[in-house]
Order: C-alpha cells, then structure tokens, then sequence
C-alpha cells in the first residue's frame, strides 16, 4: 500500500531494507509523483531487558501501551539518548531515568528563566563576554554531533553538560548566600567564576581580589 504523504524523516528497522521500504518507496513516488522522504533513518533492534522485543515472548508493547505509563516527551528523550543504528534497549528502569533526566532540564530551564527575568540591564562585562564564548563552544559541540551521523546521543550529552555547570554555579552562589548571612568576612577564591563574584557585589558587600577591589 502506497502513501498519500511526503515525509521529512522516517526511522525504521534496516533489516526491512529489501523488500518492504523500496517497495514502499517505488509505490509512492509513482503514485504521488514526489520524493516519499528525504531521509530515512534506519534504526538498531529494540530490546526489552536486554531480549529481543517480540509477540511470542510476550515483551512486546506500543508506543502508546508505554504512554500510558511515560510522558511521549520521556519516550522522546529515551529515543533519542542512544545513536538510532545502535540497539535500543527498553526497560522501565531506564524509562524512570529517562523522566528523571528530563525533569532535571526543565528545572535548569525554569532556573535560568527566573534569573532572565530577575536580571539587571546593563552593559556586557569582558567575564561575560567570556562566559558567551564558552557557550558558543557548547553550541559548536552539539551541532558537531548531530552532523556527525546525527548522533543525538552526543548532542544529549552536551546539553547535560551545561544543566550540570548551571546547577554547579546555581549551588555556588546559594553557598555563598548563606556563609554571607552568617559571616561578616568571607573569603572568594580569585578563580571563582565571574557570576559568584558579580553576585556578592551586586548584594551590596565588598569584593577583593589579589589585594586589589573588585
């Protein structure tokens, strides 16, 4: 049976390569006169605790048999977490990570739009400058890895990199919070990251470094 439809991507089983996918391909396009898709990945096996996903072993289930139990936004993530030629191993222990990964990035994104919105205009510093170009280097990474057989798997991981120095800074500067109330004099590091150091002079305290004011 042909599609009616042009799709931008498709992700199926490679061993249904021949005959199924260019049999599929050869009734479309004459059909509908168009390219059926642009891309069509072709994916690994999907295991269930590490056995090959099938009926007559009774581990078979449908994406929306697991959406009863995981948000399509874990499915998606889970999916996407290991690169698509390679075995996708399913169980609900890695599902519960999955949700618990994906929790982990909207709070850093829920953080880092609270402090958007708490942030004082003014006119970029040379530390901040920096710290842009650090981010630039994530973003050059991420696309490095999804042009790289768009290994999503990678470009995940980097993504988690910068939730993990987020959440580091966002610890760091509640540390530094409280020895603040407790303590008249604290003493910074000099390589402390600029935004500890813009935070305690921005709540009014004095900074030193190297014996010279900040």
């Amino acid at each position: 049976m042909h599609s009616h439809y042009s799709f931008s991507a498709l992700r199926c089983y490679a061993y249904l390569i021949f005959p199924h996918h260019e049999n599929e391909i050869a009734q479309s396009e004459a059909a509908n006169k168009k390219p059926f898709a642009r891309y069509w990945l072709h994916n690994g096996f999907i295991t269930v605790d590490n056995e090959k996903m099938s009926k007559s072993l009774g581990n078979f289930f449908t994406v929306r048999e697991i959406a009863e139990e995981f948000d399509y936004e874990v499915i998606r993530l889970f999916m996407l977490s290991s690169h698509y030629r390679s075995p996708i191993n399913f169980s609900k222990t890695i599902m519960e990570s999955a949700k618990s990964a994906l929790d982990r990035l909207y709070n850093c994104v829920s953080d880092l739009e609270f402090k958007l919105s708490n942030a004082q205009v003014e006119a970029i510093t040379e530390d901040e400058k920096k710290f842009k170009e650090v981010l630039e280097g994530y973003k050059a990474k991420y696309i490095d890895a999804l042009d790289d057989d768009f290994n999503t798997a990678d470009g995940i991981s980097v993504i988690f990199e910068i939730v993990a120095d987020t959440f580091d800074l966002s610890r760091e500067l509640a540390r530094i919070k409280r020895l603040f109330e407790k303590e008249a004099v604290v003493y910074i590091p000099y390589e402390y990251n600029y935004s500890v150091l813009e935070y305690v002079k921005s709540s009014g305290f004095s900074v030193w470094k190297n014996r010279g004011r900040c």
